[in-house]
């Protein structure tokens, strides 16, 4: 019983993915890595057009948009009792 026990224990998946079959489709087949869009591939004439150009300062304006100039003051969370919200009061009768 130890001995199964040590055996799940051990076992690796790695050995596993590495036999399994890639099922690559398109570009991936010949290029691995973040590639540019493309209306016609006519326009591909190295693969070196294939890569997608990166823009560092992009990460840190979207980083810091989302937040610049939005203040929210936190509300606390409270449950509305269902009575208060069917029944209006009735006064004067």
């Amino acid at each position: 019983m130890e001995k199964d026990a040590d055996n799940m224990r051990s076992f690796d998946m790695d050995a596993l993915r590495t036999n399994l079959p890639q099922n690559r489709r398109g570009l991936s087949r010949y290029y691995s890595g973040k590639s540019r869009s493309f209306t016609c591939m006519t326009e591909v004439h190295c693969v070196e057009d294939l890569k997608k150009q990166e823009h560092p300062d992009a990460k840190k304006r979207k980083k810091y948009s989302d937040r610049k100039g939005i203040q929210i003051q936190p509300t606390p969370c409270r449950r509305v009792s269902s009575t208060t919200q069917c029944a209006a009061p009735y006064i004067g009768v």
